[in-house]
């Protein structure tokens, strides 16, 4: 039994991400929306006809594109080309510019609608740290803003905080602040489907505010009302 939102009672799951190439796949799509659980694509080697075979089931979103997922080719789509080429496919973002290249981020804010881009930090446990430490029982080492496997050197996660992603789309590309802050709020808010508490400045609505000076460094941060942080 899938407990989903859909259930009335305030609890479950609302989003799942999975690789559409998996036996079933397609099925457990429906399933899962049925049960009002937003549906996302990820860490998968799908090619772009089992991705397009679970968007037609209803799965509406990609998690962290271009990120363990099989990389774009002009011979070989998957799920990259997929979604970059449906204006209703919902797109996460890891804008910290070590796990998405500023030119791919570039890609994707002029293949996608605004309202269709969520940026994502993919932080994990060590944020905001600097140098060896452990995750998950494993060594890791935290440089540049990621978070990178001592044994392997394989790239673990990011250390870069969500502000630092919004500040760069506007660093990078000079795109509008409106813009830039609608990726990380009122687009996450939408999908989501808690648009109607969260995600922009209206009456009515929970009072998440973040307050910034004019180079875009926090001073505060205040949830539902409530002076969580001072800077």
């Amino acid at each position: 039994q899938i407990l989903g939102p859909a259930s009335g009672d305030g609890r479950g799951v609302c989003n799942v991400t999975l690789a559409p190439e998996l036996p079933g796949s397609p099925a457990l799509v429906e399933e899962l929306v049925r049960c009002g659980v937003r549906v996302s694509m990820g860490h998968s080697l799908a090619g772009a006809d089992e991705a397009r075979a679970a968007t037609r089931a209803g799965a509406a979103g990609v998690t962290h594109l271009y990120n363990a997922m099989r990389p774009a080719h002009h011979r070989s789509p998957g799920v990259i080309e997929a979604a970059l080429t449906r204006d209703d496919i919902a797109i996460g973002l890891i804008a910290d510019g070590v796990h998405v290249h500023p030119a791919s981020v570039d890609v994707a804010l002029r293949c996608k609608p605004p309202d269709r881009v969520i940026l994502v930090s993919d932080i994990v446990s060590a944020a905001g740290a600097e140098g060896r430490t452990t995750l998950d029982g494993r060594d890791v080492e935290v440089r540049g803003g990621a978070a990178w496997l001592s044994e392997s050197g394989t790239l673990s996660g990011a250390s870069a905080f969500l502000l630092e992603g919004v500040c760069n789309l506007v660093a990078w590309f000079d795109l509008p602040l409106p813009r830039a802050f609608q990726t990380a709020s009122a687009n996450p808010a939408r999908l989501l489907g808690i648009a109607r508490r969260k995600g922009s400045l209206e009456v009515g609505k929970d009072a998440d505010v973040i307050v910034l000076d004019r180079d875009l460094r926090l001073k505060a941060t205040v949830v539902e009302g409530a002076v969580a942080y001072k800077a």
